[in-house]
């Protein structure tokens, strides 16, 4: 958010970083990171029966560099490039499948157990926090630690 207020805006400058031990190295990385995903397991999460090279298609909309793996028959090898910093995790991958296959795509069913849930009442009072926030302009997040401080103070 800060880059377009630089001298040159949404430029990156690297800088070379050196270490006690005398290495050193360029910062920020720039290239893309290997990581797997297992084909089965975002067919599984989404409901959909898609081959390899369909879900490859989907996350390469998504800006995923995806490719069935050569050594594995259920895996993908996915290219994660430095502007995706939310991909962190499979679950990730699978979502942004998900989300190239449209949520409203996907296929509705019941789920195969039972649950009956209910709203904590810490959960309760941070939605209200929350959305008063919300109603009353502020446009900056509220840490969680500040949340926390506010509902310590709310239980003595």
């Amino acid at each position: 958010m800060f880059a377009e207020y630089c001298a040159v805006p949404f430029e990156i400058e690297p800088i070379r970083v050196h270490m006690p031990d005398g290495t050193s190295h360029i910062s920020p990385p720039l290239a893309a990171r290997e990581t797997v995903a297992s084909s089965s397991y975002i067919n599984a999460a989404t409901g959909l029966t898609l081959s390899r090279s369909e879900q490859s298609n989907l996350l390469t909309r998504m800006s995923l560099f995806a490719q069935p793996s050569t050594t594995n028959e259920d895996q993908l090898a996915v290219s994660v490039p430095p502007t995706r910093s939310d991909i962190l995790h499979e679950c990730d991958i699978m979502e942004d499948a998900a989300i190239a296959y449209g949520f409203n795509n996907l296929p509705k069913s019941m789920p195969t157990t039972n649950t009956v849930a209910k709203a904590l009442p810490v959960n309760k009072l941070s939605d209200i926090i929350r959305k008063e926030c919300a109603m009353a302009g502020w446009t900056e997040a509220l840490p969680l630690i500040l949340v926390s401080w506010i509902l310590r103070l709310g239980r003595r």
